[in-house]
């Protein structure tokens, strides 16, 4: 009896976190807290940097990391490359994160059920006009994509857009 008992709380701890929504630590999912980078913004007041960052899809790995500095300083981090990217984009990205509301960043945010569907978080690291760094995230799938704010995901596909360039 003790063995079933035993084996009937293994298996709803399983299915419990395997369910997709496991529960997130300081707001991001746990599959994309070791993917987060310290990385401050420039000095300036009113800085910032978006990261983008995927995981899942057929093979887990997602499509690749990326990060965008105000200063126009591209990094993508599946092939270590350095760029500048282009002055349109980056006035589009200025003017969308300068107008979207912080709390635009966590309405929506949650993943689905779908365990091989492409999931993105994107972390804005904001410098305010004190110095201090304030951090906004957001995170969807296939499946949950619909309930993002436009503005948020017009930022994704902006950063998206470098990658290509």
């Amino acid at each position: 009896m003790r063995t079933l008992t035993t084996l009937m709380v293994l298996i709803t701890a399983v299915s419990g976190s395997s369910a997709g929504q496991q529960l997130p630590r300081d707001g991001i999912p746990l599959a994309f807290v070791s993917a987060v980078r310290q990385i401050e913004p420039p000095e300036t007041p009113g800085a910032w940097v978006p990261q983008v960052i995927s995981r899942g899809g057929l093979d887990g790995r997602g499509t690749g990391d990326l990060a965008i500095s105000s200063d126009g300083a591209l990094t993508l981090f599946k092939s270590a490359t350095a760029a500048s990217a282009p002055p349109g984009v980056l006035r589009s990205l200025r003017q969308f994160i300068q107008t979207t509301a912080p709390s635009q960043w966590t309405a929506g945010s949650r993943q689905g059920l779908c365990s091989d569907c492409l999931a993105t978080l994107i972390v804005l690291t904001l410098r305010q006009s004190d110095g201090l760094l304030q951090t906004q995230t957001a995170f969807w799938d296939a499946t949950t994509k619909g309930s993002v704010p436009a503005d948020v995901l017009r930022i994704h596909d902006l950063a998206l857009s470098l990658k290509r360039q």
